[in-house]
């Protein structure tokens, strides 16, 4: 089956030691990818020139550069902007997917037409690709629509960083005005956007294809620092504003609420 039309985007910021891992990314895509976007708004290294020599006989690929130093949410949303697919998805500097990531998840989203939003699997990996101790486990989805339970759940285990990989409806998303910006502190934006997502529209999980995160001294999972009582205050200020109303809306913030107050505790 032919992908519709399909974006995957790839920042790049200090990329230089990545740059073989991203060429494995664009050659294993498959080949009815619409279109590639690899983007670098700090230009610290070569990275991106060297990309853009390696893959300058694949019409996909598009090297956007710019010495302007955005935030990496302002960076990953102009990419998001940037694109012309229906679906879009990025895939970081140093994480690798299997072959089967993207269509597995469009397809995910063409099975589910009120979803915005579909992710699988994520298995951490060492930089050299190897497993690493087994208390860095897969993080699996649940399979199929989550529920808004669930979602609530995924939150306050600070697991919606895993759908942040996935693949979603980009015109959807940006008609939303739901976007990727910094709230409550950068290392809690990627969260609040799959979250702010959530509350819109179903997000659809497929545990059959996985993408494999990198752990190095530079990974931002060495650097995570939110707190249950970040988790659930994020949580609480998105439902307050965005939330449902009634009885359903009323009962998710006082879970939220009672979150805080234990976190507090602690």
């Amino acid at each position: 089956m032919t992908l519709p039309p399909t974006t995957v985007g790839i920042p790049l910021h200090r990329s230089s030691r990545w740059v073989d891992v991203v060429s494995d990314t664009i050659r294993t895509l498959p080949a009815d990818i619409t279109e590639i976007i690899v983007s670098d708004r700090t230009l610290l290294d070569d990275a991106a020139e060297t990309l853009r020599t390696q893959w300058a006989h694949d019409p996909r690929v598009r090297v956007v550069t710019a010495a302007d130093g955005l935030h990496w949410t302002a960076h990953l949303q102009s990419i998001l902007e940037q694109a012309s697919g229906e679906y879009f998805c990025w895939m970081p500097h140093d994480d690798s997917a299997d072959q089967s990531w993207v269509p597995t998840l469009v397809h995910a989203l063409e099975r589910h037409p009120d979803a915005w939003l579909a992710y699988g699997t994520l298995r951490p990996v060492l930089a050299d690709g190897v497993t690493p101790h087994a208390t860095w486990a897969a993080v699996e989805p649940p399979s199929g629509p989550i529920r808004q339970r669930s979602l609530d759940d995924l939150m306050l285990a600070g697991r919606l960083g895993v759908p942040f990989r996935g693949v979603v409806r980009r015109a959807e998303v940006i008609r939303s005005g739901i976007r990727l910006e910094e709230v409550h502190g950068s290392q809690m934006a990627d969260l609040a956007w799959v979250y702010r997502i959530g509350l819109r529209a179903p997000i659809v999980g497929d545990p059959g294809t996985a993408t494999h995160k990198r752990v190095h001294a530079d990974s931002t999972f060495i650097y995570w620092t939110r707190t249950p009582g970040d988790l659930a205050r994020l949580a609480l200020a998105i439902l307050e504003n965005e939330g449902p109303r009634g009885m359903s809306g009323a009962l998710r913030r006082a879970r939220m609420r009672r979150a805080v107050t234990a976190a507090s505790r602690s």
